[in-house]
């Protein structure tokens, strides 16, 4: 859950991804001597993944309507080794975006903005570099189906994830991510930044307070032809 003061809206994100196929191959050993410790090993994993981006207006008396809403679902693929820091992943997913009763007028209507068809089917391949604490990472996404057909078919993109252990409950984390988005041939980059600190609350559960900050295309479908550019103030909790 994140709260945007700037626009006054909030951003509520859910979704699991769950391994189904976790498959490791033994691949060398050290010396002839087959143990455990001297092993070499490589990891493939399957997956399904599911995620839902909702936008809520701020209004007062504890009310937040819900003005849009983007599902996800795909699968993904992940390939790891022991014998490298490089790890890659394979996503084929399809995104869908709506307008929700929130962003109508007192009478029902959606006046600002009428909605529209707006989906994508998408193959998405990140490379990942393991290096001590960070993370950096290089993706490439292909839109092989997309409507409105405005949308460039190729998004790059760049970015690196950080976590520093500050004692051993509590860990300083950060990220940063650049993609660059094509609309009508016309290409622009959306910058995302987050810095915060989170914590194990259990053995599989971690809760995290973050700012965040965002400039580029609305990640909203039924907004993605117009400039978003806000601070934000989230909390996460992580299965």
């Amino acid at each position: 859950m994140m709260h945007q003061p700037g626009p006054g809206h909030n951003r509520l994100d859910i979704g699991a991804e769950v391994d189904i196929l976790d498959n490791v191959i033994r691949t060398q050993t050290d010396a002839g001597i087959d143990t455990a410790a001297s092993a070499e090993y490589m990891r493939w994993t399957f997956g399904v993944d599911f995620f839902t981006m909702t936008r809520l207006r701020s209004e007062g008396n504890f009310k937040f309507p819900v003005e849009t809403t983007d599902f996800w679902f795909g699968v993904n693929g992940t390939w790891t080794s022991t014998a490298t820091p490089l790890s890659a992943r394979l996503r084929l997913a399809h995104i869908s975006s709506h307008l929700v009763d929130g962003y109508a007028d007192s009478s029902g209507r959606f006046v600002s903005r009428l909605p529209f068809v707006y989906s994508r089917e998408f193959a998405e391949v990140t490379v990942i570099y393991d290096f001590a604490n960070v993370r950096p990472y290089v993706a490439l996404t292909y839109l092989w189906a997309v409507q409105p057909r405005i949308f460039d078919r190729l998004i790059p993109q760049i970015g690196a994830n950080a976590q520093i252990d500050l004692t051993s409950a509590l860990a300083l984390r950060a990220g940063v991510d650049l993609r660059w988005i094509g609309i009508h041939g016309h290409t622009t980059m959306a910058s995302t930044a987050q810095i915060g600190l989170c914590t194990s609350a259990t053995a599989s559960t971690t809760v995290g307070l973050d700012l965040y900050r965002y400039d580029g295309r609305s990640i909203h479908g039924m907004f993605a032809d117009l400039s978003d550019h806000y601070w934000g103030i989230g909390a996460s909790v992580t299965f």
